[in-house]
């Protein structure tokens, strides 16, 4: 048993999980504190929130923002995070294709991070336009 809680504890303290529901895991009083919550980078802040266009929302309750901007906090948040990997778990369900393409702009801008993005998904369309390696699991 202790091996399985090691093995749970280093997964969490080196993975940020971005859920398909960003409604679970917001829970500061501003998008500001929200992204420094876990921060290693604090420093960075401003420029990540400026190049996710969160600057002007940095003082309002995450509840009080749009689904995409809900996302793209959580994606600062990953970003500040200094996590080696990222997982999105169905990041672009229910979106639209140019909510789809600016998902994939902002996993380009993860890149900058070094971190490994894992996206678990069923979109194939964001799959073959965005990602470097595919799994395919199947059915």
């Amino acid at each position: 048993m202790a091996r399985t809680n090691n093995f749970f504890q280093i997964i969490s303290e080196k993975s940020f999980l971005v859920m398909q529901d960003t409604n679970y895991q917001l829970f500061s009083e501003s998008v500001s504190e929200e992204v420094l919550l876990n921060a290693k980078y604090p420093e960075q802040k401003n420029r990540v929130l400026e190049k996710l266009n969160l600057l002007d929302v940095e003082n309002r309750h995450p509840m009080s923002l749009s689904g995409g901007q809900k996302q793209r906090v959580a994606i600062a948040s990953a970003m500040l995070s200094g996590k080696e990997l990222i997982i999105f778990d169905e990041p672009t369900s229910g979106l639209d294709y140019s909510n789809m393409q600016r998902f994939g702009e902002l996993l380009n801008m993860l890149k900058e991070t070094d971190a490994i993005i894992a996206i678990i998904t069923h979109d194939v369309e964001l799959s073959a336009e965005w990602c470097d390696e595919i799994i395919d699991l199947g059915d």
